[in-house]
């Protein structure tokens, strides 16, 4: 690996990129043709190709995505060609209309989801209303069923549906020839993020997805949606987490406690990911969630 940013720098520069002028972003090489670009948290990568970039997810506001693809565009690897939405997440969509003369490729779920979801469309008008010239610019090049190839200059990438994991859909990116798998937010890098009751996640299918993705060949770096870029580590970890929430919660529901009597005890015994980036706030919030997706299965089997 020719330059990774740590978790610390990702935290530190979360304020500054908010500022709209001037978004503060960063750029590592992860490999000869693949770069992360980090902006707070958040994380965009670009392909580069004998024939252009691909670039994967587009920040949160018009500004960040602009910035982007000017760093971007300025690497001397050619123009932009395709853009792909991992997921509908405003972080991941809303800097779109930077790139609306181009391909902007998303699976056709997700797609619908931008607009269908109340969360993201609250969350737009919130943008829209702090970024005067805000555009919601959806996906203009849809794939439907289980994934799609890319081939672009001599690279063929590889993209992966999975339904009803973090999102209500979630694409993941893997370009063979370069070792490099994109998870976006399927994967967080130590730290814990907030979840919504109404995006969609099933954390039975998001383990599921990770264990299929654990068992892929050829992946020397992981490129999660947040957190700092890794190897395989990096999806068992996140795996072992949602098991171990999985368990805490199911655990207390068979014992017939409440979630109110039994939150002191979940989080006790969740207390080795205290020291997440996000703990603090969103243990609690993932155990909520997370009880709340358990007891509609209960309530409706087969779900």
């Amino acid at each position: 690996m020719i330059s990774i940013v740590t978790l610390a720098a990702v935290v530190s520069a979360a304020l500054a990129c908010n500022v709209q002028d001037q978004p503060d972003i960063t750029v590592s090489a992860v490999t000869e043709d693949v770069y992360v670009l980090v902006c707070g948290s958040m994380n965009s990568t670009a392909i580069a190709t004998a024939e252009g970039i691909v670039v994967i997810d587009t920040f949160e506001t018009p500004e960040q995505a602009r910035a982007a693809r000017a760093l971007i565009e300025g690497l001397g690897r050619g123009p932009v060609r395709y853009v792909i939405n991992t997921h509908h997440h405003g972080d991941h969509v809303f800097g779109n209309q930077a790139y609306s003369d181009l391909p902007i490729i998303a699976h056709a779920e997700a797609a619908r989801a931008i607009v269908d979801s109340r969360p993201n469309a609250e969350w737009a008008s919130q943008i829209a209303e702090d970024h005067p010239g805000f555009v919601l610019t959806l996906p203009n090049a849809l794939y439907e069923g289980d994934g799609m190839k890319i081939v672009l200059g001599g690279k063929t990438l590889v993209l992966k549906h999975f339904r009803r994991a973090h999102s209500f859909s979630d694409t993941v990116v893997f370009s063979a020839s370069d070792g490099v798998l994109v998870c976006a937010d399927l994967v967080f890098n130590e730290m814990i993020n907030f979840w919504t009751g109404e995006c969609g996640i099933d954390v039975d299918n998001w383990i599921a997805a990770l264990d299929e993705l654990s068992r892929w060949q050829g992946v020397d770096y992981v490129v999660p949606g947040h957190g700092a870029v890794g190897g395989a580590e990096i999806i068992r970890a996140r795996r072992e987490y949602l098991a171990d929430l999985r368990e805490t919660v199911v655990g207390a529901m068979q014992r017939g406690s409440s979630l109110e009597e039994a939150m002191d005890r979940m989080l006790a015994a969740l207390a080795e990911y205290s020291s997440l980036a996000g703990a603090g706030r969103n243990l609690r919030n993932n155990i909520e969630i997370a009880w709340q997706i358990y007891a509609d299965k209960q309530r409706t089997p087969g779900q």
